[in-house]
């Protein structure tokens, strides 16, 4: 007889026989320190209901290919885990944060945030790999004229310095943002 299907918010330690139908609701590949990658995804079930999945370094050329955002499928026999890494991934699609909430240390710097401003100033770049990873640096400014620091690492900076343009203003949304204190590059 055939597993029934649970439900994410069901999902808890005390076995390993689970079966759910899940959508990718967001999808990215983790570099650590030695240079070895994951995959960390947002899967949604039905209900709406969210849980943030790795997939390990050993598992990742295998199951690659077979995951997309926005693909839908089932996922049986894996391992729930409790979340008590450093940085967990926000319970809702978008959670905009005020820059003033961010600069005051009011918003938890250990949940992925989501920001969204207009462009104001280039900072210090990095675009050559070397000792330094690739990294632009620029400010944003909300609606109330309030400047944030950002980040932009690696590909993510390199595709931002292409679609820039002196054309008008350009608006930035960032999702799944970390928060950190500035360095002095900015």
């Amino acid at each position: 007889m055939a597993r029934p299907l649970e439900k994410i918010k069901n999902l808890n330690g005390s076995k390993s026989l689970w079966k759910i139908d899940v959508r990718v609701v967001d999808l990215w590949t983790v570099t650590n320190s030695k240079s070895k990658q994951h995959i960390e995804m947002v899967l949604c079930d039905k209900e709406g209901d969210r849980i943030q999945v790795i997939l390990p370094t050993e598992f990742k050329d295998k199951f690659k290919s077979r995951i997309a955002e926005n693909a839908t499928f089932t996922l049986q026999d894996f391992e729930v885990e409790k979340n008590d890494m450093t940085i967990k991934v926000t319970d809702h699609q978008f959670s905009f944060k005020e820059f003033d909430e961010i600069k005051k240390g009011i918003v938890r710097p250990d949940v992925l945030i989501d920001v969204i401003g207009v462009f104001h100033e280039l900072g210090y770049t990095q675009t050559v790999p070397g000792s330094r990873k690739i990294q632009i640096n620029f400010w944003m400014k909300d609606l109330k004229g309030t400047l944030l620091n950002c980040t932009l690492w690696e590909d993510y900076g390199l595709q931002f310095l292409k679609s820039k343009s002196d054309s008008g203003p350009i608006v930035i949304l960032l999702h799944n943002s970390k928060i950190k204190e500035a360095t002095s590059y900015l």
